[in-house]
């Protein structure tokens, strides 16, 4: 609610569980039945509903002056411009999703009471989000840790030759789409080319050809779709059929070089993201 000396402006309701989606069929010819496709988000649209109150008709129109300004149509047709909206859910979990005004601001009044004053005037606005998901405004952060390598759970005591461990990393999200994650790698030692971040649970991998030394950092942002070491572009040494990383349920990664293992000191690995919402 937008509250000042003057008028308020209250929310009725928000529709922001809305998808557009596509859902592809296609019936057979000469056979019984229906081809299907996968079921995909194309984007999402929130309306937001609500009543403006205020003593008289020129207090109103003021309410409508700053509703207007802030549901502008853009300016420059070459660019969308986004805003960010914050949603706040029945469980007080807090979630934003950039959009842009789909339909601009539509007012009402109540029937046949328009000369008297103070009446409350009804408004409407739809905004549309391309990016369908609501992200947690909370970051989740989960650290590497040595996994297990012949049966031992490492670290163990044990010479460094036997000592060859994965770079583990076991996430629980909440998200119920696979959700695009932040990976930051500090570098222990000597690593080989290539630098493999494989995730176990769906099979997939993400590889840079490059080489590392001791002290360098390699971070690599699945959602900015961005790789970077010592702050430096590297997502040309991006392996062709490397599929960016995401997690989604319960998901667990490992990291190795070249010789498919890495000592436990080689690299420290953070992995953060933003738990989101379909």
């Amino acid at each position: 609610m937008q509250t000042n000396q003057d008028y308020r402006i209250a929310v009725s309701d928000v529709q922001w569980r809305k998808l557009k989606v596509s859902d592809d069929k296609q019936d057979l010819i000469w056979y019984h039945g229906t081809l299907t496709w996968p079921t995909y988000a194309r984007g999402r649209t929130i309306v937001i509903e609500g009543v403006i109150i205020a003593p008289i008709r020129e207090i109103t129109s003021k309410a409508m002056d700053w509703l207007d300004a802030l549901f502008a149509l853009q300016g420059v047709p070459s660019t969308v411009e986004t805003k960010e909206l914050k949603i706040i859910d029945e469980q007080m979990r807090e979630r934003v999703i950039r959009c842009k005004v789909d339909q601009p601001v539509d007012y009402e009044i109540e029937e046949d009471n328009d000369h008297n004053d103070g009446a409350i005037r009804r408004r409407r606005v739809a905004l549309f989000a391309s990016d369908p998901k609501f992200y947690s405004t909370i970051d989740s952060l989960f650290y590497g840790q040595e996994g297990n390598y012949g049966g031992f759970q490492l670290p163990n005591t044990m010479s460094n030759q036997w000592n060859m461990t994965y770079n583990e990393i076991n996430c629980l999200t909440t998200s119920n789409a696979d959700q695009p994650i932040k990976i930051t790698i500090t570098v222990g030692g000597n690593i080989n080319k290539p630098l493999t971040i494989y995730n176990v649970t769906a099979n997939k991998w993400f590889m840079l050809d490059i080489d590392a030394d001791p002290g360098d950092v390699i971070v690599i942002d699945a959602k900015n779709q961005t790789a970077t070491k010592n702050g430096l572009n590297i997502l040309g040494y991006r392996v062709p059929w490397s599929q960016r990383p995401t997690v989604k349920g319960i998901t667990k990664y490992v990291m190795y070089d070249v010789d498919w293992w890495i000592y436990g000191s080689d690299f420290d690995v953070a992995l953060s993201f933003n738990n989101s919402l379909l």
